[in-house]
């Protein structure tokens, strides 16, 4: 489901003017396995959700809309947390400082 929502967004941005295209640029990218993991994956991780955060959030309001009992009220509620100022700016947050630490 992921990846198809990422297509969409990506063909509806690249219609829009929103990206660009070329060698290199706009290659498909998914989220890591959980586990224990070095720094540098833990970066790419954050990066790779903030990309791919408008593809995340169609995806978890689809299974809220489409499952019913447990897995609807999860999805919902996930959704509530990742629209949230403070996730969002958390998740920026922990991007510029994971940035930093990869560089070094």
């Amino acid at each position: 489901m992921l990846r198809v929502a990422q297509a969409e967004y990506m063909i509806e941005a690249l219609k829009l003017g929103e990206i660009e295209t070329g060698q290199g640029l706009n290659q498909e990218m998914s989220l890591a396995r959980l586990g224990d993991t070095c720094w540098g994956s833990h970066y790419r991780t954050v990066m790779h959700v903030l990309f791919s955060y408008p593809s995340i959030k169609k995806v978890l309001f689809m299974i809220g809309k489409e499952s019913k009992g447990c897995d609807a009220n999860g999805a919902l509620s996930k959704i509530t947390i990742f629209k949230s100022f403070e996730f969002v700016f958390l998740l920026h947050m922990m991007n510029e400082i994971f940035g930093y630490t990869n560089d070094l």
